[in-house]
This record gives C-alpha cells, sequence and structure tokens, in this order.
C-alpha cells in the first residue's frame, strides 16, 4: 500500500499503472470496511462455482493508505451480504 501512494513509483514495478491512475484521479480513501467472510467454492454443471456470505460489518473513517485495526461502526447488524459467482 506504501508504494501506491508515493508520487514517484518505479515504472519497473508492476502495481506502476495502477498507482498512475490513483495519482491521475486524485483518489484518496476515506473509510475503512471491515466484516467476516465466509466463502465456497465447486464445481456445477457449467463449471466452477462460488459462493461467499459477509457479516459483521464495519466502517471507521481512515486517512491514508494504511490499515487501522478495530472494526469501528457496526453496519447492517442483523444482515449478511450473499454473492454468487
Amino acid at each position: 500500500m506504501p508504494k501506491v501512494a508515493d508520487d514517484d513509483v518505479a515504472p519497473t514495478w508492476s502495481g506502476h499503472w495502477f498507482a498512475q491512475r490513483i495519482f491521475a484521479r486524485r483518489v484518496r480513501p476515506v473509510c475503512q470496511i471491515s466484516y467476516h467472510r465466509h466463502a465456497r467454492v465447486g464445481v456445477g454443471p457449467y463449471g466452477p462455482v462460488r459462493l461467499t456470505l459477509d457479516h459483521a460489518m464495519g466502517t471507521q473513517p481512515t486517512a491514508g493508505l494504511r490499515f487501522v485495526s478495530g472494526t469501528g461502526w457496526a453496519v447492517l447488524e442483523s444482515q449478511a451480504i450473499l454473492e454468487m459467482k
């Protein structure tokens, strides 16, 4: 993460293209999301399948490209997010 925030990223770094886009668009993080994930994978008649359930979601403010410990404020306390691919 610190490399992405650097204004002078080496062009040989594999994430250089991403860092350039972040810098050009002046994108910056404003919050951090946390959650617990249960993931399941398998194979169906049409190929691979994946199911994830995210719960115990929380959010907290952040001022940079770094992770802050803790879960912050609870979001969707009695609900979960289901994703199927």
